[in-house]
């Protein structure tokens, strides 16, 4: 079943939900009723009646509207289309005036949306790209290709962001990314991953499907495909304020190598997430699944409070769930922990007693 519906609020709209969303951000108003009373069901009778015999009279042309509207190339795509179909549809219902100008709010949100969708996947994009330049592959021949660590690209992340988005706060970079989210983030991305040599999991992309993703990402701009292969992307105007950000990676050569105080650091973290990934898929709960991936996506601690809302489960069963699994979880007073993100922690120079104290601030 499918029906619309009205979400307020005043979080940050995950991806997912903005991406299936005409966001309106509304406006302090004046009191619409300054006698102070609440809305009576009288107050809406004649609009009420009007859309009743709307609905019975206008049904047919309305119908007849949708069938044609699929006819048309308007530029919208995909999901979008799908989001703004049925407003375009009453639109074009009352008139072409009316229609035009909900066509061309449509296209200007949705250019908007683009700025604050897949920042993350972007930036991934963006250090990966510095991957090819660094291995040397900068061509599409042979169907060349590179392999890296999730270490490696937080490497990159880390020279990237901790200046300019961070002011150098290490513990404020490490809490929102770690190699575990950034395997689940190039996981999803379709990037191929497989084992070496001492099990030591490693990603593999070929320069062809790198341009692709660039693609799919709306950052076309920097790909080196095909002009046929551009003209199918359904992004080719406007760069995003991310995208202005990552065009360096085409234009010049990075400068330093990463630290590999970094890749030292995160080696253990990857052995964790490793087994992990290998654990869960042979595991039958799946509340374990899940909790494990809410964990992993909230940076890998949350209060067990939060946790147990996001996985809307009764506290105490959270608690139980955790003590029966701590081969996956540190769990400390009101507060859960990754394996991996503990032990990233306390590599990061956190004794126990520091991370605690923190945490209860």
């Amino acid at each position: 079943m499918f029906t619309p519906f009205v979400l307020a609020t005043t979080e940050k709209i995950p991806e997912m939900l903005l991406s299936r969303a005409i966001q309106i951000t509304m406006r302090k108003a004046p009191d619409p009723n300054p006698e102070r009373r609440d809305p009576e069901p009288e107050d809406f009778e004649e609009i009420r009646e009007k859309l009743y015999v709307s609905r019975l009279t206008y049904a047919p042309e309305v119908y007849k509207t949708s069938i044609e509207l699929d006819k048309e190339n308007l530029g919208l795509n995909g999901r979008e289309y799908e989001v703004w179909k049925p407003i375009l549809i009453i639109a074009k219902v009352i008139g072409e005036d009316v229609f035009n100008d909900v066509l061309d709010l449509a296209k200007k949100m949705i250019e908007e949306r683009k700025e604050h969708l897949h920042e993350e996947e972007k930036l991934l994009l963006h250090v990966i790209g510095d991957l090819f330049k660094e291995k040397g592959v900068t061509t599409l021949e042979g169907d060349k290709h590179i392999e890296f660590s999730a270490s490696e690209v937080l490497g990159g992340l880390k020279e990237l962001l901790l200046s300019d988005e961070y002011g150098d706060d290490e513990k404020r970079f490490y809490k929102d990314w770690n190699p575990q989210k950034i395997g689940v983030r190039l996981t999803r991305m379709g990037i191929k991953k497989y084992r070496k040599g001492g099990g030591k999991r490693v990603y593999s992309i070929t320069y062809d499907e790198y341009n692709r993703l660039l693609i799919r990402y709306n950052m076309s701009h920097l790909s080196h495909m095909s002009q046929e292969q551009e003209e199918a992307s359904t992004s080719q105007e406007g760069t995003t304020k991310i995208e202005k950000k990552i065009t360096n990676f085409v234009e010049e050569a990075k400068g330093e190598k990463k630290g590999e105080v970094v890749s030292d650091k995160c080696d253990m973290c990857d052995k964790f997430s490793e087994k992990i990934d290998t654990d869960i898929q042979q595991h039958q709960d799946p509340l374990l699944t899940k909790a494990i991936y809410v964990l992993q996506e909230m940076g890998g601690e949350a209060g067990i409070p939060v946790l147990a809302n996001k996985l809307r489960v009764p506290e105490g069963k959270l608690r139980l769930l955790l003590q029966d699994h701590l081969e996956y979880f540190v769990v400390k007073g009101d507060f859960v922990y990754t394996k991996a993100r503990w032990e990233a922690l306390k590599t990061n120079g956190n004794g126990e007693e520091d991370i605690l104290g923190e945490r209860s601030l």
